[in-house]
């Protein structure tokens, strides 16, 4: 006889393949009954890639039953190379039919690893290729990522010392839309280094675009830290996902590059009460110390008064095309 939780299994798994149908394209799903790493098997018919899916409650993250599940596939679940497939948690909404996904178990390292804590999103068609991107760059296939998730990545790593004069490292990312007026400048090589460069369709660091959000973030920086060096890429692949989450895979601190306004000597400031405006950016270091040590600094520019209120406005729109890393890898 069936029980009354079997049915609820079974219309909480219902609900998650009609969900997964909705908002994957053209994936096949079978069951796999007495499986606890997973419930389901999504076979992705474009990539020829698998994964698991972990159906639960709503409130499963919540439960001794979901520790136990983590720490089962930590000590338990620990497949090789070629028998891996990621594991996605999907926890449903049973009476409004919703859910929210995250990836539970991924391929890092070269190695799998058991994510602690998942970041849950909810599933829709506009987050699905975000997840296919970062699931694809699991397996060694190279392919290219979602066109609306392709950015320019910003790599500004610097310098600074602690108490006892040792040297610290991190690194400022962040990430730009490529747009019409964002993108890259292709320019004729003018030494053969280029010319090499060119013919291997590298993309060279002076052909990067660069505008006046990204000028005020490295100046505030510079005013602060030493040897500044920026280093931009396309995120382009799935390996450039890969990369980009080991490069945030350290300590991180959120900090904000204030834009003060400047007036010279005698000069009347033609306004009052001025909404100051910011930029947020996140910065990594493998070393806490260099992490505590930014989290004490301030960082700023200064802009001519006169001019400050439409160079504000400028900014906030440029703001816009800002992403984060985090927002990139799910």
């Amino acid at each position: 006889m069936t029980t009354i939780s079997q049915m609820k299994r079974w219309r909480t798994r219902q609900i998650a393949a009609t969900i997964l149908y909705r908002i994957c394209g053209r994936i096949r799903i079978e069951a796999v009954p007495d499986n606890y790493a997973y419930d389901l098997l999504v076979t992705h018919l474009d990539d020829n890639v698998v994964f698991g899916v972990k159906v639960a409650t709503s409130t499963y993250m919540d439960t001794i039953a979901y520790r136990a599940y983590v720490e089962w596939l930590k000590k338990e679940f620990v497949p090789r190379k070629n028998d891996f497939k990621p594991i996605v948690l999907m926890c449903v909404n049973e009476h409004q039919e919703t859910a929210q996904i995250g990836i539970q178990q991924a391929w890092m390292y070269n190695r799998a690893i058991t994510i602690k804590k998942v970041r849950l999103h909810n599933a829709t068609e506009r987050i699905w290729p975000r997840f296919r991107d970062n699931i694809n760059s699991m397996f060694d296939t190279i392919r290219s990522i979602a066109i609306e998730n392709c950015y320019i990545v910003r790599n500004i790593g610097f310098e600074m010392h602690d108490i006892q004069g040792g040297v610290l490292f991190a690194n400022a990312i962040y990430l730009r839309k490529i747009s019409d007026t964002y993108k890259i400048n292709r320019r004729d090589p003018e030494t053969e280094q280029e010319r090499k460069e060119a013919l291997l369709n590298v993309i060279r660091q002076d052909e990067y675009p660069t505008d006046e959000l990204d000028r005020v973030i490295e100046d505030a920086l510079g005013r602060t830290f030493k040897n500044l060096h920026v280093q931009n890429r396309i995120l382009l692949f799935t390996p450039d996902i890969t990369q980009l989450q080991h490069d945030i895979d350290r300590f991180v601190v959120h900090a904000n590059v204030l834009i003060e306004p400047f007036w010279g000597v005698g000069v009347i400031p033609p306004f009052d009460n001025i909404n100051l405006t910011s930029i947020g950016i996140n910065v990594y270091s493998t070393e806490r110390q260099a992490i505590d040590y930014i989290r004490t600094q301030n960082l700023f520019v200064q802009h001519d008064i006169t001019s400050y209120i439409p160079y504000s406005v400028t900014i906030e729109q440029l703001k816009m095309t800002m992403v984060r890393a985090e927002d990139v890898i799910v």
